[in-house]
């Protein structure tokens, strides 16, 4: 009786997860199932012995069919995969879908140590699909954020030949999300490495986050958010350098020349990895081995890193899970099963400020062309009190510097933007913009729209009286109701500069957009020296600040004059191409 029960409870689940899929498919907008499913879970033994627990959807079809490999720290059948519905939803389609925990994460044994063994485990698993009966020679992989980086770990020179991958919201090198412009990410490194220490994932709350960002030294704030230091966390904070020997052993970017599986990059523009993903994507197409990763296509949305929600992008075409889901199947249709790159566009961005998408033929786009807006003196022109302004024109010989005082202890919140957490993307900048240690340069209201897709930068001639500071940038669209949202940012670390003026000029990378600025909208640059704790704030002083727990005001200076032209350089595209 109770073997019939269990068949029965069996053949339940087996009903309402095939409803689920087909339900599932409906709404992403993916074609009808095609196979039923079922799950075969085993453990596969590394070359150490340690043995990785891995589930293998089937689909029940007597022929030949493609693998996809998903490895992930986040547990094969947990939240992020929903429970093992994302694997069946790909099983339904007519492939093998393997899931597997990495090492010392949930089902799997050995020491939990990020980034370290991806490439052994990652190839040894490569090997083991490759032996099994209902492996077919079709491969590709599949997955995002860290279990992207597994994709990368094996992309040069793999044991089975891999002819697909899907690399979402994530990069090949670490250490470029980790350090930005010379500055630690310290609430997006924190917060994951307080989550993710034990076997099992569990985040902090927000409050104990934000209490513990304010302690000094930045070193140790992992044991105020995970009770006691964070080995890999300290190995992070404590080598800033991308030759450092830590950073180089999982600088995956470096096998891109060795990569022959045709890549779909999928990437948000305020996610946390965009930036280092766009360039990624332009090393696999000018250096990929083979056509087919010289193929790779690139598509970015509207998105922030684990927030799905897509305000204020409208929610059917801005959905993130359902771009990547019909990117995927269409994807691995084409290189799995002969129908190779055809004619799809090698570039999609989703272009806000019209919210539309847009095919094409290259990042940066041709037709784009690096256009100066001038920083220029505050009070002319002004948009409001104290402002200064952006225009075409170069500044005058005379104009003055500005100054703010960056005091550290009272550091320029984060508000919205590139970081890992739940208030993460798009926000309203004005209460940030009202502070006197943020700077204000404001365009007047345009007169037509003006899209600018590609990198932006900045280039800025500043001046500290710290021997050690940072600057900060922010771009901003401001509607003609006032609400100033944020598009892209960034940072840079300078050494006082000696010498008549002691000014410098400092480019700081504020990463990639794809925005239309509309008629009658201002486009604004904030310029300040914090924006904590998105990264973690400069101390003011001698030495590496993260280790620091004393610190001074520093008077800053920004120059716009003819002899110090600073300027902010956006990829303007041209009216007639649009």
């Amino acid at each position: 009786m109770s073997v019939l029960l269990g068949a029965l409870l069996v053949a339940a689940i087996g009903v309402a997860f095939a409803n689920r899929v087909r339900l599932v498919s409906r709404w992403l907008g993916l074609p009808v199932p095609s196979h039923a499913v079922r799950r075969e879970t085993t453990h596969v033994a590394m070359p150490d012995g340690a043995c990785l627990a891995t589930d293998v959807y089937h689909p029940r079809t007597g022929e030949p069919q493609p693998t996809i490999l998903i490895r992930t720290p986040y547990g094969r059948r947990g939240l992020i995969l929903m429970f093992g519905l994302v694997p069946r939803l790909f099983a339904s389609h007519g492939v093998h879908l393997v899931v597997q925990d990495t090492r010392g994460r949930y089902g799997s044994e050995g020491e939990w140590d990020p980034f370290r063994h991806e490439a052994d485990d990652g190839c040894a698993t490569l090997e083991w699909i490759g032996k099994q009966a209902w492996f077919d020679g079709r491969l590709a992989t599949w997955g995002a954020s860290y279990f992207g980086l597994t994709q990368w770990a094996i992309a040069a020179d793999p044991p089975v030949p891999i002819q697909a991958m899907v690399p979402i919201v994530t990069c090949a090198s670490f250490h470029d999300i980790f350090w930005v412009g010379g500055a630690f990410s310290l609430s997006s490194a924190a917060r994951w490495a307080s989550g993710v220490v034990g076997r099992r994932s569990r985040f902090p709350r927000e409050g104990r986050l934000a209490r513990a960002f304010r302690s000094l030294p930045a070193t140790t704030i992992d044991e105020a958010t995970a009770d006691a230091p964070v080995a890999f966390y300290r190995e992070w904070i404590a080598r800033p350098h991308a030759a450092d020997p830590y950073w180089r052993a999982i600088d995956f970017a470096s096998g891109i020349p060795r990569t022959d599986a045709a890549m779909l990059v999928v990437a948000g523009w305020w996610d946390i990895f965009v930036g280092p993903q766009i360039r990624d994507w332009q090393r696999l197409r000018r250096e990929g081995r083979s056509e087919a990763a010289r193929s790779a296509r690139l598509v970015v949305g509207p998105w922030a890193h684990g927030r799905l929600a897509t305000r204020p992008f409208p929610p059917r075409e801005a959905s993130l899970i359902r771009k990547v889901a019909q990117e995927s199947i269409v994807w691995f249709e084409r290189w799995l099963r002969g129908g190779g790159a055809g004619d799809v566009a090698p570039v999609e961005v989703f272009t806000t400020g019209v919210n539309r998408w847009q095919s094409l033929d290259d990042f940066p786009p041709p037709s784009a062309s690096e256009t100066p807006l001038f920083l220029r003196s505050r009070g002319r022109a002004a948009t409001r009190s104290g402002d200064g302004y952006l225009c075409p024109e170069p500044p005058e010989a005379g104009e003055p510097p500005d100054s703010f005082a960056y005091d550290p202890l009272d550091p320029v919140p984060t508000c919205g933007g590139t970081f890992l957490g739940p208030k993460c993307g798009p926000a309203d900048q004005r209460a940030v913009e009202d502070r006197s240690d943020v700077l204000c340069y404001t365009s007047r209201p345009l007169d037509d729209p003006l899209e600018a897709t590609g990198f932006v930068r900045l280039a800025l001639f500043a001046r500290t009286d710290a021997p050690a500071t940072d600057f900060t940038a922010k771009l901003v669209d401001v509607r003609p109701d006032g609400f100033a949202m944020n598009l892209c940012e960034g940072i840079t670390r300078i050494i006082s500069c000696p010498g008549p003026s002691g000014a410098q000029e400092i480019g700081i990378d504020l990463w990639a957009i794809s925005h239309v600025f509309d008629r009658g909208h201002r486009i604004r640059l904030e310029v300040s020296s914090s924006n904590h704790p998105r990264f973690a704030r400069h101390l003011n002083e001698v030495g590496p600040p993260e280790h620091g727990t004393t610190s001074s005001v520093a008077v800053q200076s920004v120059f716009h004059d003819a002899t110090h032209p600073s300027r902010l350089v956006l990829p303007v595209v041209s009216r007639s191409s649009r």
